[in-house]
């Protein structure tokens, strides 16, 4: 999840324009491209209307763009690193990564 929410409007005009990067600690690891995903958005929302009803102002995400990801870049995530995701004329947003904490 990010700081920001785009609406449908807003962003599906340009969906297969939009790119990014994913940094690792401050150096980009990979870089992220809509442009020939897997499934369209549209196909995306019928199959998942398929099995449940969707409504309006609903929250869909699209997952991880193709690049993006630490099977495909070979960087695993270790606690203390610090994971930024941006995505051009959107924003971007940096999370720390820390270890799991055992309930007492």
């Amino acid at each position: 999840m990010s700081v920001y929410a785009v609406t449908a409007d807003e962003i599906l005009p340009r969906f297969d324009e939009l790119s990014g990067y994913v940094a690792l600690n401050g150096n980009t690891v990979g870089t992220v491209c809509s442009r020939g995903i897997q499934w369209s958005v549209d196909e995306v929302l019928a199959h998942a209307s398929r099995g449940e009803k969707l409504y309006a102002g609903e929250l869909f995400a699209t997952g991880t763009l193709p690049g993006g990801s630490g099977m495909e870049t070979g960087h695993w995530l270790r606690p203390g690193d610090q994971l930024t995701l941006a995505i051009d004329q959107i924003g971007e947003i940096s999370h720390p990564i820390s270890s799991v904490q055992e309930p007492e």
